[in-house]
């Protein structure tokens, strides 16, 4: 009997501690790379993690807004990581963005790798296979074959013309995992590979090499909201996380002609609209939770707020609502 007490205490003590820790930390602990590409190419963690070279040209996100995402023409178009050392953590590390394909070749498929290489498998990667699975590995730097990586691949088949939230983890090299809109996905392995090594090169989006004998393979399609961590999110920080993202793009009524700026702000943001009804102001955190609300202003202060991402969402008394993401600096 004490034994059982003991051990439902522990388990109470353990679930608790998890919880707990869940609760507190933040989906900036550890974030390497923030680049939200909304009409901007700089890194917006505040490391200062900037393109090393872009070749990419801005375009309309998944929800319509201009600017907001950026196109790989699958021909030349890349973004190359700065090359540090600390882009190019061990495990664990954790990635996501949003993609959207234009055709199903693997030669257009390439999405990002922290160790790009034209003769070896080396550090980590996504892709996507000639089976049109979602694709993430590791390579040992052993060259161009089979025991030289080991990559997990998803048992469900992508389609062209459709945006999807990727996000790679990796544990450790025995523990990848790839979540597509915030569900973690079943799969097997391909490779042998039991270690990952660093060649040390600077990381690449929409660029990697699949051979030396070949020419390089480009990312053709859309890319937005990447963000890279120097730690393995948990399950239920990738629901969160994917959950947030997907806060923007409820189906509604929109209202019109209205702007906030300046976005990114430090302090004040300000609000223009034409809206004659009443209407609310509220702004939530990554997480959903209110951490400001407000009626009928044009003007609200978030000072008080840590940096971050927040959604801002206006609603009227007639039923129309306007959702904007806001950078807090």
């Amino acid at each position: 009997m004490k034994n059982t007490i003991a051990l439902v205490a522990l388990s109470i003590f353990i679930w608790l501690s998890i919880n707990k820790t869940l609760q507190s930390q933040s989906l900036d602990d550890g974030l390497l790379i923030y680049y939200s590409w909304d009409s901007t190419f700089l890194d917006q963690s505040h490391n200062n993690f900037d393109p090393l070279y872009v070749d990419a040209n801005f375009a309309e996100d998944r929800n319509g807004n201009t600017s907001n995402a950026i196109y790989f023409n699958g021909i030349n178009n890349f973004i190359s990581l700065p090359d540090s050392y600390i882009l190019r953590p061990p495990f664990p590390l954790s990635f996501a963005f949003w993609f959207k394909l234009d055709d199903l070749s693997p030669e257009h498929g390439v999405l990002f790798d922290n160790d790009y290489n034209e003769f070896t498998h080396s550090g980590v990667k996504m892709n996507i296979s000639s089976s049109q699975r979602l694709g993430l590995a590791f390579g040992n730097g052993g060259g161009f074959y089979l025991s030289a990586r080991k990559t997990f691949l998803t048992d469900v088949h992508l389609e062209a013309e459709r945006w999807y939230f990727a996000t790679g983890v990796i544990h450790n090299r025995f523990d990848l995992r790839i979540f597509i809109n915030g569900e973690e996905q079943n799969g097997f392995f391909d490779g042998s590979a039991e270690d990952m090594v660093y060649v040390g090169e600077a990381g690449h989006i929409g660029k990697q090499d699949a051979n030396y004998q070949l020419d390089p393979y480009y990312f053709k399609g859309y890319m937005d909201e990447f963000r890279y961590w120097n730690r393995g999110l948990s399950n239920e920080e990738v629901k969160i996380l994917y959950e947030g993202e997907t806060l923007s793009v409820e189906e509604a009524s929109y209202l019109n002609d209205v702007s906030v700026y300046p976005n990114p702000t430090k302090d004040w943001l300000n609000i223009k609209t034409v809206v004659k009804s009443e209407f609310t102001v509220d702004v939530f955190d990554q997480y959903g939770k209110l951490c400001n609300s407000d009626a009928n202003v044009k003007k609200i202060d978030l000072s008080n707020l840590p940096n971050g991402l927040y959604v801002l969402e206006i609603k009227s008394t007639d039923g129309q609502h306007f959702i904007e993401k806001i950078i807090k600096q």
